[in-house]
C-alpha cells in the first residue's frame, strides 16, 4: 500500500510539473473571471436529466438538434446548447462490455474504472443527485464551473477502458469461465425480458416520466415504439457475440474485428448526421456584406463593432474570430474576465465604430455608425479616484461625468496632471498591434492620462520610452498610463511571471521525464 502511495504521489507530481506551464497561469487567471462567482444554481446548469439516461440505449430517443434535423424535444429542450451539452452514447456492445468486465476479470483497475464511470454518471445529473452537492462543496476547484453534463467524457473513457479489459478476457476463455459467460447471457437475457413486461405494464407512468409530463407523453411513446427496434437488434447482436466468444474454435483476431466492426457502426449510426449536412461552411457563416464592410472598416481604421441586440444577430454566436472581426460580445474561452466593458458608455469607450440596429416594425437587421465612439486610444487630464465597479459606476453615472475628458482610476497617478475641461488635442497613434503587445507613439503638449480601449488584466506591463510604468485601471475595465510632456513611445507587452515560471517547471520536469525514460530503455537493452 505504501508503495502504491508513493507511485501515484509521484505520478501525480510529476503530471502537475510537466503542466505546469498551463496551470500557473490558471491560477492568477481565475480570480479574474466569473468563476469565483459561480453559484450551485450557475453550476448546475447543463445538467444531464435522469430521464435523458435512456439515451444511453437509444441516443435518438427525444430527437437531435444539429444542423440537419432539429427536432430535440427531451428535458432542458428551450435551453440553448443543452443537447451537445448533455448528450452521449457509448454503444450497446461496449455497456455489455462493462458488465462481462466486472464478472470474468476483477482487477483493482476494473473496480476504479467501474467507479469512475458510475460516480461521472451521477455527477452528470447535476442536482438530482446529493453527489454533486457534496463534491460542489468538498472538492477543491470544482465549485468553479458548470455543465455537469460534461462528465460524461470521464464516462466514455471508462467504458472504453473496461470494454478493453472484457474483449481481452474473452479471448482468454477457459471452460469454467464460458459456463460463467453463459449464465451472465442468461441472466441478461431475463433481465430484457422483465423489463420489457414493465414497460407494457406500466406505459403510462414510465412515457409520462420519460416526457416530463403529459405535454410529450405522445412523443414519448412514439419514441419508444420506433427506438426499441435499433436497440432490440443491437443487443441480440452483442449477445451473439457473446455466444461466438464462447465457442474455442473461433479465432481471436475474428473476435476483435468483429467487435469493432458492430461498435463502429453502431457508433456511426448514431452519430454521423451530427455533423451531416448538405450545405458547406460557408452556408453556415457566410461573408455576408455586413462582414465584407466589417473586415474592410477594421483593416482601415480598427475599431470594434457590436453585432448582437438581444436575440438578434448580425452574425452567429462567437463567430468574430473566424471572420476576424473585432467585436463586444461572444467568447471564446470557458475562463473569460467577469467584467470586459465599464459599466456605463460601453459602445463609446471601448471604440465600439459600428452596432447593430434592428427595425422594430419589419424586424429588419442592419449595421449603424456610432458618431460618439471613443478612439483606441486617446488622451484625458481629469480622473476621478473609484476603487472598485460599484465606486465606478456611481462617478459615471453622475451627471457631471464626461466620458471624453475624464476618467475613474483605481488609485491617483504617480505623476501631477493639471486638470483640463475640454477635449485634449493629442492624437495618439497606435502604430503596432497584435494580441500580446502593442505600441503607441504620442506628442504630449503637457502631462495627462493615455486611455487605451482595451481590457485591463495584471499581467500586462507598459514601458514608457523604454521605462516600466504601472498600468492604471481605468473605468474599472480599461487601461490608463500616465505621460510627461514631451514624445513619448508607449509599448504594452503581456509579460505573465507565473507563464514564465511554469515554462521553466515543465522544461525541468520533462528533461528529468526523458532523462529517466532514456536509463530504463537502456537498462532493457
Amino acid at each position: 500500500l505504501l508503495r502504491l502511495a508513493t507511485v501515484s504521489t509521484v505520478v501525480i507530481i510529476t503530471g502537475v510539473c510537466l503542466a505546469a506551464v498551463n496551470l500557473l497561469p490558471l491560477f492568477d487567471l481565475i480570480n479574474h473571471t466569473l468563476r469565483p462567482n459561480v453559484t450551485y444554481e450557475i453550476a448546475t446548469t447543463y445538467a444531464r436529466h435522469p430521464q435523458e439516461l435512456i439515451t444511453l440505449l437509444m441516443p435518438d430517443f427525444y430527437g437531435r438538434a444539429e444542423p440537419s434535423n432539429w427536432d430535440y424535444w427531451g428535458p432542458g429542450w428551450s435551453e440553448y446548447g443543452h443537447f451537445w451539452e448533455t448528450n452521449s452514447y457509448f454503444g450497446i456492445l461496449p455497456l455489455v462490455f462493462v458488465c462481462v468486465s466486472f464478472t470474468l476479470k476483477r482487477t483493482r483497475l476494473t473496480f476504479f474504472m467501474g467507479i469512475l464511470a458510475i460516480l461521472t454518471c451521477l455527477l452528470s445529473l447535476g442536482d438530482a443527485t446529493p453527489i454533486f452537492r457534496v463534491a460542489y462543496e468538498a472538492i477543491p476547484g470544482f465549485d468553479r464551473f458548470r455543465s455537469p453534463g460534461r462528465l460524461n467524457i470521464l464516462s466514455g473513457f471508462a467504458v472504453a477502458i473496461l470494454s478493453g479489459i472484457s474483449i481481452d478476457a474473452l479471448c482468454r476463455l477457459t471452460y469454467a469461465k464460458r459456463l460463467h459467460l453463459m449464465r451472465i447471457v442468461k441472466v441478461a437475457c431475463g433481465l430484457f425480458v422483465f423489463a420489457v413486461i414493465i414497460y407494457i405494464a406500466a406505459e403510462e407512468p414510465i412515457t409520462v416520466w420519460l416526457s416530463g409530463g403529459t405535454a410529450f407523453q405522445d412523443r414519448a411513446k412514439e419514441a419508444m415504439a420506433t427506438q426499441a427496434g435499433p436497440f432490440t437488434l443491437l443487443l441480440l447482436l452483442s449477445i451473439v457475440f457473446l455466444f461466438a466468444c464462447s465457442y474455442h474454435k473461433i479465432h481471436h483476431s475474428v473476435l476483435v474485428i468483429s467487435a469493432a466492426v458492430l461498435i463502429f457502426f453502431d457508433l456511426y449510426a448514431a452519430g454521423h448526421e451530427f455533423n451531416a449536412s448538405p450545405h458547406g461552411p460557408a452556408y453556415y457563416y457566410p461573408r455576408s456584406s455586413i462582414i465584407k464592410f466589417l473586415e474592410k472598416q477594421q483593416a482601415e481604421q480598427a475599431g470594434r463593432a457590436r453585432t448582437r441586440d438581444g436575440a438578434n444577430f448580425l452574425m452567429r454566436r462567437n463567430a468574430g474570430m473566424l471572420y476576424r472581426v473585432f467585436t463586444l460580445e461572444g467568447y471564446v474561452s470557458p475562463l473569460r474576465l467577469a467584467n470586459t466593458t465599464p459599466p456605463v458608455y460601453s459602445d463609446e469607450l471601448m471604440n465600439v465604430k459600428y452596432r447593430i440596429k434592428v427595425d422594430q416594425d419589419s424586424k429588419n437587421i442592419g449595421l449603424a455608425a456610432n458618431p460618439n465612439t471613443m478612439p483606441q486610444a486617446y488622451i484625458v487630464r481629469n480622473y476621478v479616484v473609484a476603487a472598485d465597479r460599484e465606486a465606478v459606476t456611481k462617478a459615471m453615472a453622475d451627471s457631471t461625468f464626461d466620458y471624453r475628458t475624464t476618467v475613474t482610476l483605481d488609485m491617483a497617478p504617480s505623476l501631477k496632471i493639471a486638470p483640463e475641461s475640454f477635449p485634449a488635442m493629442e492624437q495618439p497613434s497606435v502604430v503596432h498591434y497584435e494580441p500580446n503587445n502593442m505600441r503607441i507613439n504620442v506628442d504630449m503638449k503637457e502631462a495627462g492620462l493615455l486611455i487605451l480601449g482595451e481590457v485591463f488584466y495584471p499581467e500586462w506591463q507598459a514601458y514608457v520610452d523604454g521605462r516600466s510604468e504601472r498600468i492604471y485601471r481605468a473605468n474599472d475595465t480599461m487601461r490608463a498610463i500616465p505621460l510627461s510632456a514631451g514624445t513619448h513611445t508607449v509599448e504594452l507587452r503581456y509579460e505573465s511571471g507565473s507563464f514564465r515560471i511554469g515554462v521553466m517547471i515543465s522544461c525541468v520536469m520533462l528533461v528529468v521525464v526523458l532523462f529517466n525514460l532514456g536509463m530504463l530503455l537502456r537498462r532493457r537493452k
